[in-house]
């Protein structure tokens, strides 16, 4: 095993490697129904049993290199023969692009089943835009096709009528494509079939290392033809307890819906501090990303110096006298109003320690219309599961920014002043599925 192929199998966490010696065949044309062909590498031991399950990634991006060394020598090594093909850049230029990308993957899916070395069961494979190409083709896939690992992407809606094969879908706290992710296994459990979901205290890139070992947990061994091993459906990390915990469904049962008051003298409680609070926003000097959602600045940090900045209030819970967890989905009711039409709503939850380090936990952003009229802005944040210790704090921030990671759909040219109206018939609130920790 190269020095490569262990440093992966320490980051990933993968289990030992079954076989080192692998063989691999470059640039196997592809024909598609309109007579293009796409290119294939095709991953396989060197000696050992013939008709291994095959694992297909379908990517935009270049399929050599970082995914050679990330995900198809990784399968390749553990029981999978593997088929990385890359897909046509922008669909060929087609009208439609998301139809070209089913038809490609239907037709690299008959091609692999009509292969001589092919064994009878398929893994559609792959994190990001790779997981949208295994939805792509999940309604209609064909027998072969034994389960599928999506990450960091959607189901589309016109595929859950028609959808079977077995999933296990994988997210991250802190990825930018949590809420879809939970979202499909929401609908999967709801129209009667048995997903099961893995969400860890991860960004994005530590989201699609975990689904590649699910794909060894969960898929190979349905492609073998055997059970996996038994477990929840749902299985979360929840933050805070620094702990995994297994649950029924999404959301979890047993949390209730707490609607906390966001008060014109900072506070967070149940009582009505009525007033306005406000701030500048000045685009020349935006409220900057710090953690978060995004693709490249995700995570967990200590947002002290951001909370310090002039353009962000905070509304912060008396300290706690005992342990309550967050688990679900988060909204906030902001009662805004602008200099500007249009303007950007933030909300941030937040767990300040005892040592006054504020670290984010969940957020959201709305995009608001005709904004100087007051209104009740709602803004969902990501879902979460987090612990709130004893002698911790719960804040929440409102801001206009989150630049670069979102800004909203056009660019806030000039400064504007911003209110929140706190306490009275029209509250500023955040909603949190709560209960006091065992």
């Amino acid at each position: 095993m190269s020095l490569m192929s262990h440093a992966v199998q320490h980051y990933r966490k993968l289990p030992a490697p079954t076989t080192r010696s692998i063989r691999t065949e470059r640039d196997l044309p592809v024909p598609m129904r309109d007579g293009t062909r796409l290119l294939a590498d095709r991953w396989a031991p060197r000696r050992g049993p013939e008709g291994l399950p095959t694992a297909l990634v379908r990517t935009p991006y270049e399929h050599r290199g970082l995914h050679d060394r990330t995900i198809a020598r990784p399968l390749a090594e553990r029981g999978f023969q593997v088929i990385s093909v890359a897909m046509r850049a922008g669909a060929g230029g087609a009208a439609d692009p998301l139809r070209k990308e089913y038809e490609d993957g239907l037709d690299v899916i008959a091609w692999i089943i009509a292969q001589p070395w092919f064994g009878g069961s398929l893994v559609p494979a792959g994190p990001n835009h790779l997981g949208g190409a295994q939805w792509a083709v999940a309604a209609d896939a064909p027998p072969q096709v034994k389960a599928m690992v999506p990450a960091a992407a959607s189901m589309a809606a016109d595929v859950l009528p028609d959808f079977s094969v077995p999933a296990s879908l994988v997210g991250g706290w802190y990825d930018a494509f949590l809420p879809g992710q939970v979202r499909d296994f929401a609908a999967l459990q709801a129209a009667g079939r048995h997903p099961r979901l893995t969400i860890g205290p991860w960004a994005h890139d530590d989201t699609a290392r975990a689904a590649v070992a699910e794909t060894l947990d969960f898929a190979l061994p349905l492609a073998l033809g055997r059970i996996p091993a038994e477990r929840a459906a749902v299985r979360l990390y929840v933050m805070g307890e620094e702990a995994w915990r297994d649950f029924d469904s999404w959301p979890p049962q047993g949390y209730k819906e707490k609607r906390v008051l966001l008060g014109a003298d900072g506070s967070l409680s149940v009582k009505h501090r009525e007033g306005t609070v406000g701030f500048r926003y000045d685009p020349d000097d935006p409220t900057p990303t710090l953690g978060g959602h995004g693709i490249d600045r995700a995570g967990k940090a200590d947002n002290i110096w951001l909370e310090a900045r002039p353009d962000v209030l905070t509304f912060t819970t008396d300290v706690l006298t005992r342990d309550f967890e967050v688990v679900g989905h988060v909204n906030a009711a902001i009662r805004f109003r602008s200099t500007r039409p249009t303007a950007n709503v933030f909300v941030r939850l937040c767990d300040v320690d005892p040592l006054g380090r504020s670290w984010n936990v969940c957020d959201g952003l709305t995009r608001v219309t005709e904004a100087t009229e007051a209104q009740t802005v709602p803004v969902d944040l990501w879902p979460t599961a987090y612990r709130f210790a004893t002698g911790h704090r719960i804040r929440v921030q409102v801001s206009s920014g989150d630049v670069p990671d979102r800004h909203g759909r056009g660019a806030d040219l000039d400064a504007a002043d911003q209110e929140v109206h706190c306490g009275g018939d029209h509250p500023s609130t955040i909603t949190l599925p709560i209960r006091p920790a065992a």
